[in-house]
C-alpha cells in the first residue's frame, strides 16, 4: 500500500501546474467534458503504463532527446491541425455545423494524442519509472495513474468552467499558440 500512496502523492504533486495539466485545462475550454476527460485518462493510461514498463525492465528504448523531439513534432502537427480547424469556427466565435459525434471523436483523439505527447519524457514519467524500478511495479502503476488522472481531471474541470464564459475563436487561437509553443520548446530542447 505504501508504494501506491507514495506514487500517488509524488505524481499528483508533480503534475499540479505542470504543462500537461495546463494543456488539459486549455483543451477543456472548447471541447465536451466527457471527450476531454476520456482523452486525458487514455493518455495517462498509455504514459503511466509505458513509464512503469520502462522502470520495471530497467532499459531505455529512446534517449531523452529523441523523446523530446518526437513530442515536439507531434505538438507542431497539432498546431497545424488547429489552424486548419479554425475554418469550422464562425466569425461570431461559435463552432460551425460539424456533427456532435464527430466533434466528440475528434476531441477525444486530439486530447489523447496531445496529452500523450506532452507527457512523453516529462518529469512524472521519469519519477514513475524510478519508483517502479525500486518498488512493486503494479502498485506504483496504480498510484501514479490515480495521481496523474486526479490532477488532469482537476485541470479539465477548471477548463470547462472557463470555457463556458469565453468565446471559442480566441480559445482556439490560444490552443494553437500553446501547441506551437510546446512544440518549439521541445524540439529546441532536444536539439541543444
Amino acid at each position: 500500500m505504501s508504494d501506491v500512496l507514495a506514487a500517488f502523492a509524488l505524481v499528483f504533486i508533480a503534475e499540479v501546474g505542470d504543462k500537461t495539466q495546463l494543456l488539459a485545462l486549455g483543451l477543456a475550454t472548447r471541447n465536451r467534458f466527457t471527450s476531454v476527460a476520456a482523452g486525458v485518462v487514455a493518455a495517462y493510461l498509455i504514459t503511466s503504463t509505458l513509464s512503469v514498463a520502462l522502470g520495471a525492465v530497467g532499459g531505455h528504448l529512446l534517449s531523452t532527446e529523441a523523446v523530446g523531439l518526437i513530442a515536439g513534432l507531434l505538438f507542431l502537427g497539432l498546431a497545424v491541425a488547429g489552424i486548419i480547424s479554425l475554418r469550422s469556427i464562425g466569425k461570431d466565435g461559435q463552432d460551425g455545423p460539424a456533427p456532435p459525434a464527430a466533434n466528440s471523436v475528434r476531441a477525444f483523439a486530439t486530447v489523447t494524442i496531445a496529452m500523450t505527447a506532452a507527457e512523453l519524457g516529462d518529469k512524472t514519467m521519469f519519477a514513475t519509472a524510478a519508483l517502479a524500478a525500486q518498488g512493486r511495479p503494479v502498485a506504483v502503476w496504480l498510484g501514479a495513474l490515480a495521481g496523474i488522472v486526479a490532477a488532469g481531471l482537476l485541470g479539465v474541470g477548471i477548463g470547462r468552467l472557463l470555457g463556458r464564459r469565453l468565446p471559442q475563436r480566441p480559445l482556439a487561437l490560444a490552443g494553437i499558440v500553446l501547441f506551437a509553443g510546446f512544440g518549439v520548446v521541445l524540439v529546441m530542447s532536444a536539439l541543444t
